[in-house]
């Protein structure tokens, strides 16, 4: 795949910044993990940060029961079924976006900051570190795996 263009990077920052959920993620082993989150009901959007990333989106199916008039109604609720999709990046894949994002983000720019820091200090998996070179991120030059 060719280099993210600076577009794409400007682009996708806006939909972190706007949508995404930076967050410190715990692992069982006591450690933690930069992760970026989005969740929407918008496939293509989704579809488009999958190709990027190299990742999948999820489905999240649940429901729920939207109450209404129980004095004048026949029946008292309505039942709602809620399907939205999420795309998630944790670990080197957040940490590799983040240094990228960065110069684009606005409103979670420190955060995505002291994610991306965090993630710098973190052993990462060569495998991984190598495949976000090939999809066309720029990799951390301070970031030896």
């Amino acid at each position: 795949m060719s280099k993210i263009q600076a577009w794409q990077k400007g682009y996708m920052a806006g939909i972190v910044d706007s949508m995404g959920t930076l967050r410190i993620r715990q692992t069982e082993a006591g450690g933690a993990l930069p992760s970026v989150t989005v969740s929407t009901a918008n496939a293509d959007l989704l579809n488009h940060l999958t190709k990027l990333t190299g990742t999948r989106a999820f489905t999240v199916s649940r429901q729920y029961k939207r109450h209404r008039c129980a004095e004048h109604c026949e029946d008292a609720h309505d039942h709602v079924v809620s399907v939205t999709s999420r795309w998630n990046v944790t670990g080197a894949r957040a940490t590799v976006l983040l240094h990228n994002l960065l110069p684009y983000l606005t409103i979670q720019h420190k955060e995505a900051k002291e994610l991306r820091d965090m993630g710098l200090d973190q052993r990462v998996k060569p495998a991984t570190y190598k495949r976000m070179g090939e999809l066309g991120w720029d990799l951390p030059k301070e970031w030896k795996p």
